[in-house]
């Protein structure tokens, strides 16, 4: 399953949305840790919505957008 994310971020802080899932998303101290925590958020999210997640997931960035919120 290929997974399009949007990658928001401050220089200090990332936010990582799933594009096709209003409401998934993850936060980390840097992009690979927001990456890291999308699969389980999307699984979560699957579960959730009562649906099943196909394997293997892909995490694409599709969008970047430099913030000067604290995000």
């Amino acid at each position: 399953m290929k997974i399009e994310c949007v990658w928001e971020h401050n220089g200090e802080d990332s936010l990582l949305y799933f594009c096709n899932q209003i409401g998934a998303f993850t936060r980390g101290e840097s992009k690979d840790i927001a990456l890291k925590k999308m699969t389980h958020e999307i699984i979560s999210y699957g579960s959730w919505l009562g649906k099943s997640v196909a394997s293997p997931i892909e995490i694409v960035i599709v969008q970047e957008k430099i913030s000067n919120l604290n995000i």
